[in-house]
């Protein structure tokens, strides 16, 4: 890392900090997909009246879920994490101020389309992800101070 001498503080270059926030963006990457094939397995065994149609409802609701965010929605993710990556570049900085606002600001911003698009498809699995996300938000915003505190830490 490369850091400078200011005033009896060590500081990370302002560039490099905004690749290390952004870099804490597969938290929400991660944790949405999870949450979104648990909710697909959850789904289909919903379904499921016999025991023994357990497995194949597992199956289906887990290669569905797969095939549905990797080839239908990549459109989405790719907007997600260029969304994400755009708004960490403006919003954020090596100030520990208002990062959980910068965060919920960000969440909000982000979710709109989905919100949007949950009434308009009547697709509940939106609102499973937009929960998910502003978990992982909170989450984030540990990892950020964590990775700030440690940036500008006194020589």
């Amino acid at each position: 890392m490369e850091y400078k001498s200011t005033g009896g503080f060590l500081i990370m270059e302002p560039s490099k900090i905004k690749m290390k926030i952004f870099l804490t963006n597969w938290v929400s990457v991660v944790g949405v997909f999870i949450v979104l094939c648990l909710t697909g397995v959850i789904t289909e065994l919903w379904k499921v009246e016999t025991i023994g149609d357990a497995p194949n409802a597992i199956a289906t609701g887990l290669f569905g879920v797969l095939l549905a965010l990797l080839l239908y929605s990549l459109v989405f993710w790719l907007a997600f994490i260029l969304v994400m990556f755009l708004l960490d570049f403006l919003l954020m900085n090596n100030d520990e101020t208002y990062v959980r606002y910068k965060l919920f600001f960000e969440w909000i911003l982000v979710s709109s389309p989905f919100i949007y698009w949950a009434f308009k498809y009547s697709q509940w699995i939106f609102f499973v992800a937009i929960g998910t996300f502003l978990i992982t938000q909170a989450i984030r915003e540990r990892l950020i101070l964590k990775l700030l505190s440690r940036t500008a830490s006194p020589t």
